[in-house]
């Protein structure tokens, strides 16, 4: 029984580092092509900064707009492309800062998927094996290695 909880274990974390990868890669490409997508008048309707974790708190900001895209109200929730967090609060209170509730914003979004949008384009800071990544295939690994010696 320990050695099939140790399989499943193994084969999901595995399973979920190739998830987490692909996910990864395609905001990497999707940062590269906004370079090229049109961008339309936006405003900021909520901001704040989020809490994750209990030990070592992690902060990360929340935005949202709203946009008009191909003749349709859209809206939006991506800053940038790459992965914004911090342990540093105030830092993350300062992004959010940044975008206020009302301001005005020039949102870059996906002439196909309008819903593919983002206040900064570009694929500065995108990568494809981050944290989770790395972590979830390494107790994969470390799941089915300890199963197949035991």
């Amino acid at each position: 029984m320990v050695q099939l909880i140790g399989l499943i274990a193994g084969v999901v974390s595995v399973g979920g580092a190739i998830y987490f990868m692909f996910v990864r890669l395609r905001e990497c490409r999707s940062g590269a092509a906004s370079l090229k997508w049109p961008n339309a008048p936006g405003q900021i309707t909520a901001n704040s900064v989020r809490k994750f974790g209990l030990w070592r708190p992690v902060f990360a900001p929340f935005v949202e707009y709203a946009f008009k895209a191909n003749g349709h109200d859209q809206t939006g929730k991506r800053i940038a492309y790459r992965v914004i967090t911090s342990r540093d609060e105030k830092e993350m209170q300062a992004l959010a800062q940044k975008y206020s509730a009302g301001a005005k914003v020039k949102v870059t979004y996906d002439p196909a998927d309008p819903q593919n949008s983002a206040l900064e384009p570009g694929p500065q800071g995108t990568k494809v094996l981050t944290y989770d990544v790395i972590w979830f295939f390494c107790v994969g690994v470390f799941c089915l290695a300890t199963n197949l010696l035991l």
